[in-house]
């Protein structure tokens, strides 16, 4: 008999303190690893949505050029919209929306940091180029930037030139979409 007491004695197990650190030690772990996991979300939707923007927008140019027909896309903060025209002298309000044409948005789209987008109509012509109010030149772009707070994503503008579109990163000032 005392040879097993001392055997019990010898194989006591954890003490309390020893189980508090270590439970202690794991919720540091995981919470460190919930707030990265957000972080990476976040960086990884503002991408997709970005990417996505720029195959929508590129689509729609082809769209356009493919059926010669004009067409438009509507930006507003928390949508953007596709219109095809049946003449070249249909008002943008007088179109059709393309079938399916009607995107929302998760990440608000805005004109500058601080400007959202409210319903800017931008023209394609049936050769594919985009146009405002005939205002659109060669060289000049118009800046989509999505709105999000935390992590940095490599991705998250889109710029709508005359004869293409691009994706990129908002620069510092927050006004223009650095290429990427």
């Amino acid at each position: 008999m005392t040879e097993l007491r001392g055997h019990i004695r010898k194989e006591r197990g954890f003490t309390l303190v020893e189980l508090i650190v270590v439970i202690a030690i794991v919720g540091i772990l995981s919470a460190i690893g919930t707030f990265a996991f957000h972080q990476w979300q976040v960086k990884s939707n503002v991408e997709a949505q970005v990417r996505q923007m720029l195959a929508d927008f590129s689509g729609i140019r082809f769209r356009a050029l493919t059926t010669k027909q004009k067409h438009s896309i509507i930006i507003n903060r928390d949508s953007y919209q596709f219109k095809q025209y049946n003449n070249e002298d249909d008002l943008p309000a007088a179109g059709t929306v393309v079938p399916g044409g009607t995107h929302a948005v998760r990440y608000q789209l805005m004109m500058s940091s601080t400007t959202p987008f409210s319903g800017q109509i931008y023209e394609i012509d049936p050769q594919g180029l985009i146009d405002i109010d005939g205002g659109l030149f060669p060289g000049e772009i118009i800046p989509v930037l999505v709105s999000y707070e935390g992590a940095t994503a490599n991705l998250d503008c889109v710029n709508i030139h005359v004869a293409r579109v691009s994706a990129g990163k908002t620069n510092t000032s927050g006004v223009t979409c650095d290429e990427r």
